[in-house]
């Protein structure tokens, strides 16, 4: 379910910049050739056999966005969900990319920063900002991007290092108290060193609050840097290296009853029926519990690219990225007055991988070729400490009050991955290619798991099983800020 409030919608944004572009120079921008890397090298969107969808940083700047989810309520075909910040979920051409979350399953929906995947689902929503272009293909895209993506991608390009001098602030405002600044600066060292520093800070009260006290309750914010840095002593050889920090300190998603017409408590066997209001925007939570709910998150991202050229045709790159990243959430399962059941979520991931590519893609030949290999090893440690009826909710107000109980799964993955995969093209004609590509992976996964259920009977019936009993009866909202 969403809606949009227009009368609430209002937003400022201000750009300054160190040369302001001319309108001549706005004229040739528009007739550059678009060009992306949907097949791991660069070429014109016009050559790609792929369905591509392209945003340039200008172009997301102007649309107010500020996560995934947003970018992908821009792209035809896409659309999103999310049961809490770990736990994204994307949907292309109808096919949901499936992740619960766990920490044994990966989502067929592959997000990709500077060609470094993200496989860990609680940190694939990254804050936008300072990019070049983001890229999303849609349709398999397992021969180049591996195994974790059978729905497409989404690939963010950054801003890169530039030996000439540039600087950036943007600054936004509008409802909900929605505040935020990012911008960059860059410029050469010497004449082989170039250097870029970006940063974002952005905060918002979200899209929900309180019926009563109109409070926030999903409110948001993130700071974050980025520091790259480009080498490029001789025409053979170039090395791009990067480093980013970010900090989410959220509240949690806000949900409610779907229905403004049915009861969500009943009375009997509760003591005050309670009905969620029919404003989209408003809705009661229980009281929380000390330290209130609360999402943070520490994501750390360092990546290497080194490029050789050996002679005219022939490209070599070596592609290493390091993730680290942790993550705490305590929400209210339900959004009602009682208090019914909280959920403790805890990630703590690390990802390592590298990629080596020789392609001869520069050439300009009728005949192009690819070859790479791919190796990555993760491990995620993951907490689930569902509490249903805490001590603080008196029994959740129901006539007769209910005992605590505690359903707590923990699990911890390690993952190794290998894949091989290549790519031949041939011009048939000025018009007209022939594209043959495949891919060989390997996958070793270990994997340990951990169910535990005490307190009342009742709350551990569906122990081991997934329960429909709730199922259709939340609804997600997000009110775009534009």
């Amino acid at each position: 379910m969403k809606s949009i409030r227009p009368s609430k919608i209002a937003a400022i944004l201000i750009g300054i910049a160190c040369a302001a572009p001319t309108a001549q120079v706005l004229a040739q921008a528009l007739l550059e050739e678009v060009v992306v890397t949907a097949r791991r090298y660069e070429e014109s969107i016009t050559d790609a056999p792929v369905a591509v969808n392209v945003m340039d940083g200008d172009y997301l700047r102007a649309q107010n966005t500020n996560n995934v989810f947003e970018i992908l309520e821009l792209t035809p075909g896409a659309t999103w969900g999310s049961f809490a910040a770990a736990q994204p979920s994307f949907t292309v051409r109808g096919i949901t990319g499936g992740n619960l979350g766990n920490a044994s399953l990966e989502s067929a929906f592959q997000l990709v920063v500077d060609g470094i995947p993200q496989t860990k689902a609680f940190m694939m929503s990254p804050p936008v900002y300072d990019l070049q272009r983001v890229e999303v293909m849609r349709g398999p895209q397992g021969t180049t991007f591996g195994r974790n993506a059978t729905l497409g991608i989404m690939h963010f390009i950054t801003g890169k290092p530039s030996q000439e001098f540039d600087a950036q602030v943007n600054a936004q405002m509008g409802s909900r108290n929605l505040f935020g600044v990012d911008g960059f600066i860059t410029g050469g060292l010497t004449d082989t060193i170039a250097v870029r520093v970006a940063f974002n800070r952005k905060e918002s009260d979200g899209d929900m609050e309180h019926e009563v006290t109109g409070d926030a309750l999903d409110g948001w914010e993130n700071t974050a840097v980025r520091a790259s840095l480009t080498f490029e002593p001789s025409d053979n050889f170039s090395a791009y290296l990067k480093a980013e920090y970010s900090m989410d300190d959220n509240l949690p998603n806000a949900r409610r009853s779907a229905s403004c017409r049915t009861p969500w408590l009943r009375s009997p066997p509760y003591i005050n029926a309670y009905t969620a209001p029919c404003d989209p925007w408003k809705m009661t939570q229980s009281d929380p519990p000390p330290g209130g709910f609360f999402m943070r998150r520490d994501m750390a991202f360092l990546t290497a690219e080194l490029t050789w050229l050996r002679g005219d045709d022939i490209t070599i790159t070596s592609l290493s990225g390091l993730q680290d990243g942790r993550h705490h959430t305590i929400m209210d399962v339900f959004g009602t007055p009682e208090v019914l059941q909280d959920q403790e979520v805890r990630n703590d991931g690390q990802v390592a991988s590298t990629e080596l590519r020789i392609d001869n893609t520069a050439s300009g030949d009728a005949l192009r070729w690819l070859a790479g290999l791919y190796l990555q090893t993760d491990t995620e440690d993951r907490l689930e400490w569902n509490k249903g009826f805490p001590a603080r909710g008196n029994g959740g107000g129901r006539i007769r009050p209910q005992p605590p109980s505690d359903w707590i799964t923990t699990s911890t993955g390690e993952t190794t991955s290998g894949g091989l995969f290549g790519e031949l093209s041939y011009d048939l004609s000025e018009q007209l290619s022939l594209t043959v590509g495949g891919r060989y992976s390997s996958d070793s996964r270990d994997y340990l798991f951990s169910n535990v259920c005490s307190g009342r009977a009742g709350a551990c019936l569906g122990f081991g099983q997934v329960s429909t009993t709730f199922g259709g009866m939340f609804s997600t909202i997000a009110r775009p800020m534009s």
